[in-house]
């Protein structure tokens, strides 16, 4: 990853407080794989509350195309078939990252009108508030054994424009309200990594308490 990034002051994990336990007493970063994300949605009924805030079906898209097309048929035991198709629109995903792990991060500037958004609550009960961002991020970057990438999610328009190219850093607008900062990686062999006991660098609240922030200034 060669790039400079804006680390944000105060990085938080939202979600079940097993999970979060995990998180901070073994050091075990899940990384969801892209697919996981992706998931078409159904309906309200068929899904985990959670699930429902959590799904994008645009996730990792990297073009979208618009217009005339084929489609092509292979065949092992014939002539390969192509059907022309008048009007056809592809989507195509990105696939140089395997996975992604994703954390609400606080703005490096802001200001006392600044509010969580209260859908972030539905990612779980709890939150564990990363005191010192950067050292977390060097653990964690010390212990993935791919290749990889993070930076701040920005967000474009829900109907995402037609023959043009999107990046894994970017969202639909309607996710805006996660304040989202991620890492890409390849992850083989395992879903999780671990980095070690991180009680040092973090705090567990339950995440009821994220809607309730005061301001001060140190003179």
């Amino acid at each position: 990853m060669n790039k400079t990034i804006k680390v944000p002051p105060i990085l938080i994990k939202i979600g079940r407080k097993e999970d979060l336990v995990k998180l901070q007493q073994l050091g075990q970063v899940y990384f969801g794989p892209f697919e996981e994300y992706r998931m078409q949605e159904k309906e309200d009924i068929d899904l985990d509350q959670t699930d429902f805030y959590r799904r994008d079906s645009l996730e990792g898209l990297e073009r979208r195309f618009s217009g005339s097309g084929s489609i092509r048929f292979k065949s092992k035991d014939q002539k390969d078939v192509t059907i022309n198709i008048p009007e056809m629109k592809l989507n195509l995903f990105q696939n140089k990252y395997s996975h992604l792990y994703c954390l609400y991060a606080i703005p490096n500037v802001i200001d006392d009108t600044y509010k969580i958004d209260s859908k972030m609550l539905k990612f779980g009960e709890s939150a564990l508030i990363i005191t010192k961002p950067l050292e977390f991020l060097e653990r964690l970057i010390g212990k993935i054994e791919s290749n990889y990438d993070m930076d701040h999610v920005s967000y474009y328009d829900n109907c995402p424009m037609v023959n043009g190219k999107y990046e894994i850093f970017q969202k639909q607008k309607t996710f805006e309200y996660q304040n989202e900062f991620r890492i890409a990686a390849n992850l083989i062999e395992d879903n999780s990594v671990f980095i070690g006991d991180i009680t040092d660098i973090s705090i567990l609240l339950d995440s009821q308490s994220l809607l309730e922030l005061e301001y001060k200034i140190q003179s």
